[in-house]
């Protein structure tokens, strides 16, 4: 059985990734697992090493203001104990994001380095850890009644991020382990302010998969985030010399 690696982003959901040696995966019915242990499923380190490079647009719209729209790519490399990745915006902006596969205080860390004063990654309601999915590494709440969402079986579960003083409510697709729908909420409040929807998923010839469009949404606003050049890869079969930048490009560093 396949699943995919949940990245992004997102991360985001790079591969379909193979079970763990020693592992019956013809046997194992996630569905009916215990929630911590679905979880865990859904966390499971990759056997084997992957890379993704997706390039794109994001757009942006909110009420009132001229529309947003830039370059932004994305390169990730799963190992065996983390997922490295790079988002880099109008090559301008450059967020490297380390997330540990494990739910221990600080298995997620962000670094930024930037040419313009200003970052402007804010200005499309978009987190660096959004697209590397690092809320699935915060402690599980509860589990609530699962919902079919764009025609994927999902299991509901609520997690904890008391650091940020939020929940975040996510929809899990049984069948891929990735989440489909992830919704923010501020502590107290029973509306979600900010929400992520995966909207498109494509297998490359090499039968790899990667999230080639998704959505996030507030009150007001919403962003598109599209890539149309997407690569992948396993990394015993070679990895791009480029897939990592070392800084941004400016005026003066081109």
């Amino acid at each position: 059985m396949c699943r995919f690696l949940a990245f992004i982003l997102v991360s985001l959901a790079m591969t379909a990734s193979l079970w763990g040696a020693g592992t019956d995966s013809a046997k194992l019915d996630p569905a009916s697992l215990p929630a911590e242990q679905f979880l865990a499923w859904v966390r499971l380190q990759p056997v084997q090493e992957n890379w993704a490079l997706l390039k794109g647009e994001i757009a942006h719209r909110r009420a009132g203001q001229t529309p947003l729209r830039l370059p932004i790519s994305l390169a990730m490399r799963a190992t065996p104990s983390r997922v490295l990745s790079q988002l880099i915006l109008a090559d301008s902006e450059m967020y490297t994001v380390s997330q540990a596969f494990s739910a221990a205080e600080g298995s997620t860390s962000v670094m930024a380095s930037m040419t313009d004063s200003a970052a402007k990654l804010a200005l499309f309601g978009v987190k660096p850890e959004d697209l590397t999915f690092s809320f699935l590494y915060s402690k599980l709440l509860k589990e609530e009644p699962g919902e079919t969402i764009s025609l994927q079986k999902c299991r509901v579960l609520l997690l904890d991020l008391p650091k940020e003083k939020e929940t975040v409510k996510v929809w899990i697709s049984v069948t891929y382990g990735m989440p489909i729908r992830v919704q923010w909420f501020k502590a107290g409040d029973p509306k979600y302010y900010r929400s992520l929807e995966i909207e498109g998923v494509t297998q490359l010839d090499n039968e790899l998969y990667v999230v080639s469009e998704l959505g996030l949404s507030g009150k007001g606003w919403r962003t598109s985030i599209h890539f149309t050049d997407r690569k992948a890869g396993k990394v015993a079969d070679g990895v791009p010399t480029d897939l990592f930048q070392k800084n941004v490009k400016s005026p003066s560093n081109p």
